[in-house]
């Protein structure tokens, strides 16, 4: 029992660390395009926002 609550713990701990290089963002729960197609979808329009006025700030 001692060695499945140690690899129960380590797994807690890699996924702390795969989180905490993740950056975080909000989202509106009423958003029903990022509801209906999922994170990976709400991901990549994060990353095209963040381009974007990293773009329009260097004009």
């Amino acid at each position: 029992m001692v060695n499945k609550l140690r690899d129960d713990e380590r797994r807690h701990i890699e996924t702390l660390r795969k989180l905490s290089q993740k950056a975080f963002f909000r989202f509106d729960p009423r958003d029903f395009t990022v509801v209906m197609r999922g994170l990976g979808f709400a991901e990549e329009r994060y990353r095209r926002t963040r381009k974007f006025r990293e773009k329009k700030g260097k004009e």
